[in-house]
């Protein structure tokens, strides 16, 4: 087998009672002929979720005691390594594996993502699809009447998600679902939104395709707006200058370290100077990462960022931006590398 081979995962929160288990037995029934390996994170001592679903996996992982994002420490790498070096000796091809890894209802999703980035060999092994968080239609109703703690960790777990399920969906009214539809899709523009019935996805997870390109919300009248903005708040930047990569890169792992309690996200791509590629940004938790893409096929290259949090300041953040902009580049300049990106290989 090719080691240099990723191993799929998919990554599961939400709070108690969002459905989590129930859409995971609907997915595992989705592809039988897929083999999963299920790290279940429990904080008492007796899992029962794992219980439900132990014997349609091919290895369940406990993690109990704690909340998954609080130890990701050598004892999770060491984990994941027994896990990779398993999967690798009990499987001729990767292709036909997933693992799943099922939070508590009090992690915080971005942190473990975060791992996963940050740390080269997990990066080497492992292959993270999609973030899903499941909400239930009725905590949904409630979130912005939680009290503060609760209402951030709902912020960081919606929007630190590639898909939120809005589960009991059949037993809700279609204007509740409707409401609760628009507000998530405030608090997190690139979020796929589904939702889902008995925990039944509206098509197969597996052929699913992330959005690329902002999902612009539309709120239909103020009262909704500030409602959705005392939960979270969402400011998008799209400068017309070119980046220089290290400043910015410097300048948003400060920005993350120091109000990484209160910016929730940040996600976008930007338009580097003298390179024709557009480079993808996210942060998650207290980590920042950059990562080249593919050279900018756009007649027009344009930055897009989406900063997600609470208390966000919009005058200081534009300050930031506009500090990291290259000094020797026009945005027609890069247009022209890219045009020429030929010749610079």
């Amino acid at each position: 087998m090719d080691k240099s081979e990723k191993i799929s995962v998919w990554l599961f929160s939400g709070f108690l009672g969002s459905g989590k288990t129930t859409v995971i037995q609907a997915l595992l029934k989705q592809y039988p002929e897929t083999r999963f390996y299920l790290i279940e994170n429990e904080i008492g001592e007796i899992s029962i979720d794992g219980a439900i679903l132990k014997q349609q996996v091919q290895q369940l992982v406990e993690v109990s005691g704690g909340c998954i994002c609080c130890i990701l420490d050598y004892a999770f790498r060491d984990t994941m390594a027994e896990l990779s070096t398993k999967i690798h000796s009990e499987n001729k091809q990767l292709n036909s594996v997933a693992v799943i890894i099922e939070t508590t209802g009090l992690a915080d999703p971005a942190q473990i993502r975060a791992a996963f980035s940050s740390d080269e060999f997990l990066q080497s092994q492992f292959d993270i699809k999609a973030l899903i968080t499941c909400l239930n239609i009725q905590q949904a109703e409630t979130l912005l009447h939680e009290e503060s703690q609760v209402r951030q960790l709902a912020a960081r777990q919606l929007t630190a998600a590639d898909i939120i399920l809005l589960t009991r969906a059949d037993i809700a009214e279609s204007t509740r679902v409707q409401h609760a539809s628009e507000l998530i899709q405030y608090w997190n523009p690139w979020a796929i939104v589904w939702p889902v019935e008995s925990g039944q996805l509206p098509i197969p997870l597996f052929t699913v395709k992330l959005k690329e390109k902002l999902i612009p919300y539309r709120l239909r009248n103020e009262d909704l707006l500030e409602q959705a903005s005392q939960f979270a708040q969402v400011e998008i930047f799209q400068p017309e200058y070119v980046f220089d990569l290290m400043a910015f890169l410097h300048r948003m792992t400060v920005l993350c370290k120091v109000q990484g309690d209160f910016l929730y996200r940040i996600k976008g791509w930007i338009q580097v100077a003298n390179d024709p590629r557009k480079y993808w940004v996210q942060s998650a938790g207290k980590e920042c990462w950059i990562q080249a893409g593919e050279v900018w096929t756009d007649e027009k290259p344009t930055s897009c960022l989406v900063f997600i949090g609470i208390g966000l300041q919009r005058a200081p953040l534009e300050r930031v931006l506009y500090s990291c902009r290259s000094r020797t580049e026009s945005a027609g300049l890069a247009r022209t590398i890219r045009d020429n990106h030929d010749i610079l290989k």
